[in-house]
């Protein structure tokens, strides 16, 4: 006969607990780690004007390190030929810059931040609003009074909404006295038309294009002539009245 120790069950288990809470504690990082969360962004659209400067800051205000934050345009990765540059501010914030912005550079911004436990994005859309831009137009030579003439004011570029208007010399354009007739083509185009010119047509005219980037002027001048029967009107009458004055007053 021999006698062999027979280990009892509560040891064992016991043994096992201990040898899994030694595997547990001897990790640095925890098994779970916290997933990120981003501090929203101030508003969902960023409205702002050609040449102007434009930052955005990604905030991480949740989750556990290591953090990744990264930048997209348009779903895909910041290009740095599209003048463009991050700053990481530190493991929890970063900021996309932008110094001089341009038509180009509207578009959808995502930050994109990523740990052990998750990846989250924030979304920040930009519009870059672009200042109108006034083709030039010009009244023909040789107007004179009686005849008609037209104009178009027309924009070539420039983001809606936009403004049209008109003015003469300076001041606001007042159709109902001069008989100029002002419709607007489309939102890009106004037409400036005189059916019957007279002296008090001729001047400068200015179109003013605005929308919420910028005010633009452009300015044709417009001379009205005394039309050739006006003149032989008046040459007529001078004589008329030399032939009065001579048989009356012998002058």
């Amino acid at each position: 006969w021999s006698c062999e120790h027979v280990q009892d069950w509560k040891d064992v288990f016991w043994a096992e607990c201990e040898r899994f809470l030694v595997i547990i504690f001897s990790y640095r990082t925890p098994i779970f780690a916290v997933p990120p969360k981003l501090n929203p962004f101030h508003s969902s659209i960023l409205s702002l004007n050609v040449g102007d400067r434009a930052s955005i800051t990604c905030s991480v205000i949740k989750g556990d390190i290591p953090l990744t934050i990264t930048w997209r345009k348009d779903g895909r990765p910041i290009d740095p030929t599209q003048r463009m540059s991050v700053t990481q501010v530190d493991q929890y914030n970063s900021i996309l810059l932008i110094e001089n912005l341009s038509a180009d550079h509207t578009g959808n911004y995502s930050c994109v931040v990523r740990n052990t436990a998750a990846e989250t994005e924030g979304h920040q859309s930009l519009l870059v609003n672009v200042p109108p831009n006034i083709e030039p137009f010009s009244f023909q030579d040789g107007l004179a009074e009686g005849m008609r003439t037209r104009t178009v004011c027309g924009v070539s570029k420039g983001d809606p909404p936009l403004t049209l208007k008109w003015l003469k010399d300076g001041d606001p354009l007042l159709s109902t006295l001069l008989g100029a007739n002002v419709s607007t083509l489309d939102q890009y185009s106004s037409l400036l038309n005189i059916p019957s010119l007279s002296a008090a047509h001729s001047g400068d005219y200015t179109c003013v294009a605005s929308n919420p980037a910028a005010e633009v002027k452009f300015t044709a001048s417009l001379q009205s002539n005394t039309s050739n029967a006006n003149w032989l009107e008046m040459v007529l009458g001078w004589n008329l009245w030399q032939r009065v004055c001579l048989e009356n007053f012998g002058q």
